[in-house]
């Protein structure tokens, strides 16, 4: 058997090292040229999609121009005249033909079937197009019409460029793109092309140089060589120190024949057994350390299990009390829940001291709701002759990403300091001293949460804070320990926060607290969207909340908006009351406890499918099981003590869709070109059986103009009669005749004329 000395190996390794380096380097160099190719093709495909996007807008304007003056009475009447005629009618003819604003049409002639010219104007090009002109009944038909002339227009190409380039300003002349024909095709609008002559452009779309690409990719070439080589040399650097280097050293040692001295450590691996030995040492004197906290632990879940049963039986007779209003029963459910929250912190605390193993689990949580909480919890524990108050500055909706547990703890522990502060003023100035403590939320000018709590309490003098805040030292306090408000600053900067205290002895101390501003949670709506005509249902058991949602639309709805507002105080007649609209413009907000019922109110939203609309409305906020339920049925959840504060917007109205019916298709083309401009969607139909075919995809009060000359031997107001007894309540006639040429028409809404209304 062949045996390898240590430096062959390392030989070995570092040539893998290269060869591997460079065909990962190849790959990647590949890959790149491969996404640059993709981007390029994709580049030149967007282009042509432009260029033919630009020549539509062209045709379809083209032709919509055209198609309006060939259906011209004086048009049509021109060609079907003879030769004394065509000149009694030629001035109206030529002001007809000159209103095609078309710059691109620099000449133009109109030839009989036996190529007699009847008129010609401005200048003959190589580039034209032959269109028939086929009527039936006076109206363009392509398809059923006498085709007795030609007209044929004449075009300039820098002009036709010209036209393109105003409808894209992107557009420009390009000898290395691909080649374009602009006259191509086979019709034109309503127009068969008999005759047209090929206009070959080369042109492209202007787009904004974009560098990102090739940035990125030095960038991560770059990136990857230096972590190539950072491996390789980390590869080589561990080798040579844990493996090469001490093998040499005992092959050296034992080919000469010395003696290993263990003592001196002469051999790095014995030291590097010592050291282990040395941290298994010290890893031993911290298990026994390990297990007398195991032992406190021990003793603090026996505590905890002994404060949880009576907890228990509390939190069961307070759900039966649903004959108590709800904010009493509120004031006892927060009671209980702070007290569980205690007896868990201290159970997880036995467990495990850092806060990243798992004691705490941040969510987004509202501040402001956090601290309403707090401060009704401490204003019902202190003295009369203190005031404890809470002033929130446009910062309801400000949401922080903390376990809301230890927060509550924290802000709990510095208001107890601010109060343990004014006390000792109390015992020196005696009960006519007024302490006052005040707790401040707002946004920084620096745009994150910050919350002041300032109190006129004894102060802390300039020696001792900077003790206090570092733990251990505590100044005024008979049980001599200081931990309380650094265990709070430890706890805000692991929120990402920070805590600042400024303070001067007889005037009282001012701390204040910074923490990132987070998205709001997932469960929380931002603001309550109604759209127009929509229906707004409250259920709620407690009268003060109705009054409050009615003082909050009051100020918001208009009437012609036509959005209702129905209230319910129990669910009975909420489920028998007729919801004779979509579900999409039903919005409730519903509470989710119902007094004296078995069901909640998301039980309510399900029964009438309104998860994707219904906002449950409830103090019951913090409770997990009530999130989470919630949360996988889309609801959104919106706390009591919120709504007062929450925007509601009335959205505005969509595109108004209108239907027009007429037999001329000149007319239904300026219908909806009027539309465009009018932000209006016309629909238009040449024959009331198309009509028919799609009536099901329109609203009952979509606004249908009929014309009362219809093609099918079918009275536009007796075709309206049938759609008012099918439920369409829009109806009007589009017509020339004056309404005193027709009979009442209850069903009729209005009599206009052919012109857009709009």
């Amino acid at each position: 058997m062949k045996h390898l000395d240590i430096n062959k190996i390392k030989s070995a390794i570092e040539n893998t090292i290269i060869i591997s380096t460079c065909v990962v380097l190849a790959f990647a160099l590949l890959s790149m040229s491969i996404a640059h190719h993709k981007v390029q093709l994709n580049k030149a495909k967007f282009n042509e999609q432009k260029i033919d996007n630009i020549l539509s807008v062209y045709r379809s304007n083209l032709s919509q121009q055209l198609a309006i003056v060939a259906s011209s009475t004086i048009f049509v009447d021109y060609l079907n005249s003879g030769e004394i005629s065509r000149n009694n009618l030629f001035p109206q003819f030529l002001y007809q033909i000159k209103n095609l604003n078309t710059p691109s049409i620099v000449g133009m002639s109109i030839e009989r079937a036996n190529e007699e010219t009847i008129f010609a104007m401005g200048k003959r090009t190589p580039y034209h197009i032959t269109l028939n002109l086929c009527y039936l009944n006076r109206a363009l038909n392509d398809e059923y019409g006498i085709c007795n002339n030609t007209w044929t227009l004449f075009f300039d190409p820098e002009h036709l460029f010209n036209s393109l380039k105003n409808i894209n300003r992107d557009l420009y002349e390009c000898p290395t793109c691909q080649a374009t024909d602009l006259l191509a095709s086979n019709t034109l609008g309503n127009f068969d092309i008999e005759e047209n002559t090929p206009l070959i452009i080369h042109a492209g779309v202007k787009t904004a140089q974009d560098y990102s690409f090739w940035y990125y990719i030095a960038l991560m070439f770059v990136a990857f060589i230096g972590l190539i080589f950072w491996i390789r040399n980390r590869i080589k650097f561990i080798f040579n120190k844990y493996i090469a280097n001490p093998l040499n050293f005992i092959t050296s040692h034992l080919k000469q024949g010395l003696t290993l001295d263990h003592q001196k450590d002469e051999i790095q691996e014995f030291a590097y057994l010592i050291d282990q030995i040395e941290q298994w040492k010290k890893q031993l004197e911290t298990l026994h350390e390990k297990e007398k906290e195991a032992e406190i632990g021990r003793m603090l879940k026996q505590i905890v299990h002994d404060i949880r049963s009576p907890l228990t039986a509390i939190d069961v007779i307070t759900q039966e009390l649903s004959e108590v209003e709800e904010t009493k029963r509120t004031i006892i459910k927060n009671a209980v829940d702070t007290l569980k929250d205690l007896a868990n912190n201290i159970l997880s605390s036995a467990t495990q001291k850092e806060k990243r193993a798992g004691i705490y689990v941040e969510y987004a949580e509202p501040v402001a709701l956090l601290l309403e909480r707090i401060i009704s919890e401490k204003r019902v524990q202190i003295a009369k002759n203190i005031s404890l108050s809470l002033e929130i500055k446009d910062a309801h909706s400000l949401f922080a990403k903390i376990d809301n547990i230890a927060f509550k703890r924290v802000i709990s522990n510095m208001i107890n300091n601010a109060l343990e502060a004014i006390q000792n003023q109390i015992k020196i100035h005696g009960d006519v001293y007024r302490g006052t403590v005040n707790v401040t939320l707002s946004e920084s000018t620096t745009h994150q949460i910050q919350i002041e709590i300032i109190d006129n309490g004894c102060g802390i003098a300039p020696e001792n804070l900077e003790k206090i805040l570092q733990g251990g030292v505590s100044i005024g306090k008979e049980d001599g320990h200081g931990i309380g408000l650094s265990s709070s600053k430890k706890m805000i900067e692991s929120f990402g926060g920070s805590l600042e205290v400024a303070s001067r002895v007889n005037e009282g101390t001012t701390m204040t607290i910074r923490l990132p501003i987070a998205p709001a949670a997932s469960w929380f709506p931002l603001k309550i969207s109604l759209p127009k005509n929509a229906e707004v249902i409250i259920l709620d058991d407690d009268k003060a909340i109705h009054a409050l949602w009615d003082m909050r639309f009051k100020t918001i709805l208009h009437d012609e908006d036509h959005i209702t507002v129905q209230h319910f105080y129990a669910p009975e007649p909420l489920m028998q009351h007729p919801l004779d609209r979509p579900i999409s413009t039903i919005f409730g907000l519903i509470d989710y406890e119902l007094m004296n019922k078995n069901i909640t109110g998301i039980d309510v939203i399900k029964q009438l499918h309104l998860e994707k609309t219904a906002i449950l409305v409830t103090s019951r906020y913090e409770n997990v099981k009530v999130r989470e339920e919630a949360s996988t049925l889309g609801i959104k959840i919106l706390p009591k003590s919120f709504a007062p504060y929450i925007d509601i917007e009335i959205l505005p109205s969509e595109t108004q869709e209108i239907v027009f019916i007429d037999d001329d298709e000149a007319l239904t083309s300026l219908w909806q070109l009027a539309g465009k401009t009018s932000n209006k969607q016309v629909h238009v139909f040449n024959r009331s059986s198309d009509f028919t075919k799609m009536i099901h995809t329109f609203k009952k009060d979509t606004p249908i103009y009929i014309d009362s000359s219809l093609a099918e031997s079918i009275r536009g107001e007796d075709f309206a009669k049938e759609l008012y007894d099918q439920g369409f309540s829009e109806l009007y006639l589009a017509t020339g005749y004056d309404a005193d040429h027709f009979k009442p028409m209850p069903w009729i809404k209005k009599i206009v004329g052919k012109n857009p209304p709009f």
